[in-house]
């Protein structure tokens, strides 16, 4: 019984096997060294309420990133260098509740999302980006204060010609015309 244990150190693969293995341990924080898979980082997030410090290999889709680190809450500092180089912006928020370390998220060249959404990922303290993501925002309304702010946190082109109705005061709308927006009929 090793459930007085309050901290474990060691590889993902080494901490994953204590967990895995016919020990029984309580709520403890994990510290693991070098570089781990997202599997083994998710088994021991899965095994403990416990912060787990880690460098998590994050190649791939940001959406398989999400579900391998499934376990994984905003209490836990993963360490992830995307190496993605598009992503649905929703995707991206759901990684970035999933750690309290800012995500290196600078490969991704294309955003695609609603404006709300976009918005949140291009603003949070949580995720660091070129600041030059192309963005293509979806069909429907959005509000234009999102489509301005998004506008004015990248220097790319954002393709709003999607949208089909845009919400807010005359200014408002006015300032997403004279902005680099790219609309469409709405």
């Amino acid at each position: 019984d090793a459930s007085a244990i309050t901290a474990i150190s060691g590889t993902g693969a080494e901490v994953a096997a204590v967990v895995a293995g016919d020990i029984t341990t309580g709520n403890y924080t994990a510290a693991i060294s070098g570089t781990s898979s997202a599997a083994n980082a998710n088994t021991v997030m899965g095994d403990t309420t416990g912060a787990v410090t880690a460098t998590v290999t994050a190649t791939g889709a940001v959406s398989s990133l999400n579900s391998a680190l499934s376990n994984a809450t905003s209490g836990d500092a993963l360490t992830l260098v995307l190496n993605a180089t598009s992503v649905a912006a929703a995707d991206l928020n759901t990684l970035d509740g999933k750690t309290s370390v800012a995500i290196n998220a600078t490969s991704i060249a294309t955003m695609t999302g609603s404006a709300s959404a976009v918005k949140t990922a291009l603003e949070s303290s949580g995720i660091t980006d070129d600041g030059g993501v192309v963005v293509t925002l979806d069909a429907g309304t959005a509000d234009a204060t999102d489509l301005t702010d998004i506008d004015a946190v990248t220097t790319a082109t954002v393709v709003a010609s999607a949208i089909t109705a845009i919400a807010g005061s005359g200014a408002e709308v006015a300032a997403v015309v004279a902005g680099d927006i790219t609309t469409g009929n709405y």
